[in-house]
């Protein structure tokens, strides 16, 4: 071989050495070449949150198919061209999820976890019957037979409606139908039962403090099982029914209180406050808000408060003071679990959610922006009209993607990512009421009596 003939095979590696390191830097940084177009594309890729196990997904754009193992961890597909993919999400005897998913180069297509719900329940076997009311707990169940006893834990309990749970998730609150005499039930002792507005009015008497209200309302105290809130018209306590302690808190009257961590908020007519049940110290927190209001919620990690007054929804920012009008019509409203989304139903039935926080990494919602998820139901239906939400059941389910959703004629599950199409799954048209545990995500519902559990995926 001739010193020329080597010189240009030397000459042609090198020239294949940086064709071929240029083709594999451009992958290796997400580059590919799209050969239908014929041109290089920086890829992007997609991530499912989670999905049920055994479940399958496909991408129709591109013929992808994977069967899911677990849901854990959620799946990431990458080396994806630049374009809109519908992604499906299917399982054997369950509702299918379908979302329309934009891909931009290199950037990550996230989605919210998925949940799919059974298409049939009917196999399905009563987990109770003769039941007329249930609340599920962390620790124990609570329901009500249909001679309105109620039951907790399997044993006979004072009261014949549930209010809530203390500190310890041991500890129920519960009342009397008229809700003038409420109750401290520990299940751990054989449902030993406090009468805690007795207790009240007795060491009221005996303190000799004058309060007109002899029924006032009574929550549970945010961190000791043995304390609960008392609200009356007139003045607000702290019960310590393990010590027989009343003490009053502040001394000025407050239109409402709401408990939450170690504060109670509460409305005068000079504002807004926060009590600090620790230092038992007051702050104002506005002045805006002086009416009082028919609702009101803070949320879980206290830093927003929400209200209807006069049939308007207001959100209030905790630290800086700072209020807002959401809606001028609003019958039903609830903050996530992680306290980053606030969902609320207005009169007419449209079911919207106003993000509190930044969400760019799922449905590219910033903190303000409100997704009208009954927009795009019922343009998918081909409705104008929403339809009727009946109060107060509307909840989330523990991962703040998903809200249920009763009406009149059905329950659904319907997810908070307005990415169309929204998805919306039947769960059940004969479902009488409903209750979620967040804690053991356990959905139970009553149909006919008959109480019937369904674990979430």
């Amino acid at each position: 071989m001739t010193i020329r003939t080597r010189k240009t095979i030397f000459y042609i590696l090198i020239v294949f050495f940086f064709v071929i390191g240029s083709i594999l830097l451009l992958y290796s940084n997400g580059w590919q070449f799209d050969f239908k177009n014929f041109k290089f594309y920086q890829s992007g890729a997609i991530e499912i949150g989670g999905q049920p196990e055994n479940s399958l997904i496909k991408i129709k754009e591109n013929n992808y198919k994977i069967n899911s193992q677990s849901r854990k961890n959620g799946i990431l597909i990458p080396g994806l061209f630049p374009q809109t993919y519908t992604v499906t999400i299917e399982k054997d005897g369950y509702n299918s999820w379908i979302k329309n998913l934009v891909v931009k180069p290199s950037l990550i297509t996230k989605t919210y976890p998925v949940i799919l719900i059974p298409k049939n329940l009917n196999n399905i076997k009563p987990f109770m019957q003769d039941i007329k009311s249930f609340w599920a707990g962390p620790k124990y169940n609570v329901w009500q037979n249909q001679d309105e006893k109620l039951i907790i834990n399997g044993q006979n309990s004072s009261g014949s409606v549930f209010i809530d749970w203390f500190y310890d998730d041991a500890t129920a609150l519960t009342s009397d139908k008229a809700g003038k005499n409420y109750f401290a039930i520990q299940a751990t002792q054989n449902n030993l039962a406090t009468n805690l507005s007795l207790l009240f009015n007795n060491l009221k008497d005996k303190k000799s403090i004058i309060d007109t209200d002899s029924y006032p309302k009574i929550q549970p105290y945010p961190f000791d099982d043995n304390k609960a809130i008392i609200i009356s018209k007139n003045k607000l306590y702290i019960l310590d029914f393990l010590r027989f302690d009343l003490e009053i808190i502040p001394q000025n009257p407050a239109w409402f209180a709401a408990v939450k961590n170690n504060n109670l908020f509460l409305i005068r007519k000079s504002g807004f406050f926060s009590y600090n049940l620790t230092l038992k110290n007051e702050k104002l927190i506005t002045d805006a808000i002086t009416s009082m209001p028919s609702a009101i919620k803070v949320s879980t990690d206290g830093g927003n408060a929400a209200l209807v007054t006069n049939g308007k929804l207001i959100i209030i920012n905790i630290s800086t003071g700072l209020t807002k009008e959401i809606s001028a019509s609003v019958k039903q409203f609830s903050f996530s679990p992680d306290s980053e989304k606030l969902a609320y139903v207005e009169n007419n039935g449209r079911i919207k959610v106003l993000f509190l926080k930044d969400q760019l990494d799922y449905s590219n919602k910033k903190a303000g922006d409100t997704a009208d998820l009954s927009a795009e139901v019922l343009a998918q239906a081909g409705l104008s009209t929403a339809i009727p939400v009946e109060t107060d059941l509307i909840s989330w389910h523990k991962n703040s993607a998903y809200l249920f959703i009763k009406y009149p004629d059905k329950l659904s599950l319907l997810e908070i990512d307005d990415r169309t199409p929204v998805n919306e799954q039947f769960i059940n048209d004969k479902i009488d009421n409903y209750s979620y545990d967040l804690t053991t995500n356990l959905f139970y519902y009553l149909e006919s009596n008959n109480l019937y559990k369904l674990p979430l995926e």
